[in-house]
């Protein structure tokens, strides 16, 4: 649990995700599946995101965000280090608020003069709980954020939409540069050098 203000602000499920076996599951009970390890590997930020969104969700509206992290002993999604196999879970009811405030966050690295920007893709896997609780191969999709920068884009590759070419695990691919992106960063950085 994470308190401020004297508030619950972020909480762990209770069992009821333990009774889950796959996504379909997961999303009945109420909980939306992604995946942040991009950005946490790639941007190598240090700060728990979701309990990040948590606190200032609590200091606007009082609320408390219900998530956790589900290790895997495989991959879910590759090329990102140690967390390849963590896949992260919050409260649906929340997720939506969460989305849109990670789409504005910017990480900007001064000691190694980076910028990024958080991008949303909708990957096709086969669904990791299912597989690896029941050996099921049952088709669906995940919320992957990747990260845009002056150099280019780290994103899920494309597959195919069809159940049986969705991958077991995801693969990431740099793409060019977004020039918006560029002169978000370029604006960012001048800013740092002149402090």
């Amino acid at each position: 649990m994470l308190f401020a203000d004297g508030g619950d602000v972020w909480r762990t499920p209770s069992e009821q995700l333990d009774k889950c076996r796959s996504f379909k599951e997961l999303k009945k009970a109420g909980f939306t599946p992604f995946y942040l390890g991009v950005v946490y590997h790639y941007a190598k930020v240090l700060d728990n995101l979701q309990q990040l969104f948590a606190l200032e969700l609590w200091q606007r509206e009082k609320k408390t965000v219900v998530g956790t992290t589900i290790k895997f002993g495989r991959p879910i999604v590759l090329e990102c280090g140690e967390e390849e196999p963590v896949l992260d879970v919050m409260e649906t009811g929340l997720y939506g608020k969460f989305l849109n405030w990670l789409l504005t966050y910017q990480i900007i690295d001064r000691k190694e003069r980076k910028f990024y920007v958080i991008r949303y893709f909708l990957a096709p896997i086969l669904d990791p709980m299912a597989l690896d609780m029941d050996g099921k191969r049952v088709y669906t999709s995940l919320p992957v954020f990747g990260l845009s920068g002056p150099r280019g884009w780290t994103a899920p590759a494309e597959h195919l939409l069809l159940p049986i070419a969705a991958p077991e695990a995801i693969r990431l691919e740099l793409r060019p540069p977004e020039p918006e992106v560029q002169r978000m960063a370029q604006a960012a950085l001048a800013i740092i050098t002149e402090v």
